[in-house]
């Protein structure tokens, strides 16, 4: 069986991302030659439908056409780039503002608003999942989803959806990079738990007064239904797979 090339790119919310740790998971991605590339979700922010923006003069309209462009412009980019590589986006809780958004205020809308419309995601044959559903996506034996819980400390977050879901997974959501291991001695089962950490620039996201978080990636080669996932954090806009160093 031939092995397949994963890399799992973190939570984003363009446009308030990090345009430096952005270009080094492209460097890093082109190294590594995926045959698939997921988001791990909250690649859009969506702050305008947020129910932060309720009401104000901000609600909708002074975000929405620029951040969305943004998305489209980093699928189109990879499309580009990786022309037979299959492309996955498990949704996260930002990017479903637009539509939450919809459902509440103009039901009646609801076919005109659709994730092709927002991001272009049928003309780049981006495969979706949605983040208010369990794990669907597999990569061999680890699923990909956004994740559901969040933790206050690194590996907690998907200790807990582990503990809920029962599977190896592979999430973000919580912007830290830890990981998390639980072996059932009766039945040799080893459940892994990865979180790969976040991608944004720390200095715009003001909705929180604390940043305990770490910037990261992860890559992952499934090998006869199995998945072996390797961590990559990032250090100063420099990082490591082995000893090739890479940095922007």
């Amino acid at each position: 069986m031939t092995d397949k090339r994963w890399v799992i790119h973190p939570d984003l919310q363009m446009p308030l991302h990090d345009q430096r740790a952005l270009d080094l998971m492209m460097k890093v991605t082109k190294f590594f030659k995926p045959d698939a590339i997921c988001n791990i979700g909250d690649l859009a922010n969506q702050d305008g439908p947020s129910r932060w923006a309720d009401g104000s003069a901000d609600e909708v309209l002074n975000h929405l056409e620029p951040e969305n462009r943004m998305v489209q412009n980093y699928w189109k980019d990879l499309r580009a780039k990786y022309p037979r590589a299959d492309l996955h986006w498990t949704l996260g809780n930002h990017d479903i503002r637009a539509f939450d958004y919809i459902n509440k205020k103009a039901p009646a809308l609801r076919d005109l608003v659709t994730p092709d419309v927002l991001w272009h995601t049928d003309k780049y044959g981006i495969n979706l999942y949605d983040w208010n559903s369990p794990p669907q996506l597999k990569m061999g034996d680890v699923y990909l989803h956004h994740g559901s819980a969040v933790s206050k400390h690194s590996g907690g977050s998907v200790q807990s959806d582990i503990d809920s879901w029962g599977v190896s997974l592979i999430r973000g959501h919580s912007h830290r990079v830890g990981t998390y291991f639980k072996t059932y001695e009766l039945t040799g089962q080893m459940l892994r738990g990865y979180e790969i950490g976040h991608g944004m620039d720390i200095s715009k996201a003001t909705y929180a007064q604390c940043h305990n978080w770490q910037q990261g990636m992860a890559i992952g080669i499934e090998s006869d239904g199995v998945s072996h996932v390797q961590l990559i954090p990032f250090q100063n806009y420099s990082c490591y797979i082995g000893t090739k160093r890479f940095e922007a």
